[in-house]
């Protein structure tokens, strides 16, 4: 059964609230993502063994303070500025769990700011898009995603989980599409957002069989992804793992048939994506796709729309 009703009333509060955020400070949602998208490991120090010479005192970066070059001009180049070389002594980025296995963009670089594109390869990239435009983008997708989710689960306890899985969709999305990756400062909140919250809506409505098919859904794609990445690294990362728990977390609270079609979803939608860009030229064979935008439209779908198909599919099958 379809709600409109508050599906209506929550998309407009979520443009609302986001217009007045947007009005009041233009740069607060591209910073927050900017805050959002950046590594949560602090990268390790690198300890350098050159001392300086007395023609040519270092200072503490490694460079002279007497305003010369770096002591080593052929150090090897960080992926924080794939055009320069690292200066020695400068903290050097670590591969993070948080990018999807094929390589994803360096995790200092800013994802949406003033006049700068989303990122190389993302939403943008082919222009300049200002800090306007993205608040647009984003409060628009907010709105539209939160709508989706009351769409499917309307006034019940367990809205305030599925708005939860909304925003963190809206989130994950423009950074993956411009960074390919997954950031942990918004996968682990919603791991706990769902956990805490579900298990309020199941002690509200009497769901207890509902938390638990939700945990062993969470623990089964969990699990299933993780085979799939350790099988093919370079097609799916840990973040996709880390992801796919939590869609199976909210998907599985809603019913199997809800997760199945959550997951088939978000895999022809992924399919008919990379098949897009493989038509238009903007990726080879072997060039590197965000998965997590398709995985998390299809579990948006499947909360909204979920169980009208779902039934219309089991009608149609005889089941």
């Amino acid at each position: 059964m379809l709600h409109p009703v508050p599906a209506l009333v929550a998309a407009a509060l979520t443009a609302l609230t986001g217009a007045a955020f947007t009005l009041t400070d233009r740069t607060l949602l591209p910073r927050a993502l900017n805050h959002l998208a950046q590594p949560t490991k602090p990268p390790p120090e690198i300890e350098t063994t050159e001392k300086p010479t007395a023609s040519e005192p270092q200072s503490a970066g490694g460079v002279t303070a007497a305003g010369g070059v770096p002591a080593a001009e052929e150090a090897p180049r960080g992926p924080d500025a794939p055009g320069e070389a690292a200066v020695p002594g400068e903290a050097a980025e670590p591969v993070d769990a948080e990018a999807p296995g094929a390589g994803g963009a360096p995790g200092g670089a800013g994802v949406l700011g003033e006049g700068e594109a989303l990122g190389k390869g993302g939403v943008g990239a082919g222009g300049v898009v200002e800090v306007r435009v993205a608040g647009v983008v984003v409060v628009g997708g907010a709105a539209v995603g939160v709508g989706v989710a009351a769409l499917g689960v309307g006034w019940s306890a367990a809205l305030p989980a599925y708005v939860w899985l909304a925003l963190a969709a809206v989130g994950l999305t423009v950074v993956d599409l411009a960074t390919h990756r997954l950031p942990n400062r918004i996968v682990y909140p919603t791991y706990a957002a769902g956990l805490v919250l579900l298990g309020a809506a199941a002690l509200a409505d009497g769901a207890g069989h509902a938390y638990v098919r939700a945990l062993i859904a969470m623990a089964a794609l969990y699990t299933a992804f993780l085979l799939a990445a350790l099988a093919f690294p370079n097609a799916l990362g840990f973040g996709d793992v880390k992801l796919a728990g939590v869609l199976g977390l909210y998907l599985g609270y809603l019913g199997g048939g809800i997760l199945a079609l959550g997951l088939a979803l978000g895999l022809l939608i992924g399919f008919l994506a990379a098949l897009a860009l493989l038509l238009a030229r903007r990726v080879g064979w072997h060039g590197e796709l965000a998965y997590g935008p398709s995985l998390l439209a299809g579990a948006l779908i499947a909360v909204g729309a979920g169980q009208p198909l779902w039934d219309a599919y089991t009608n149609a099958a005889g089941l």
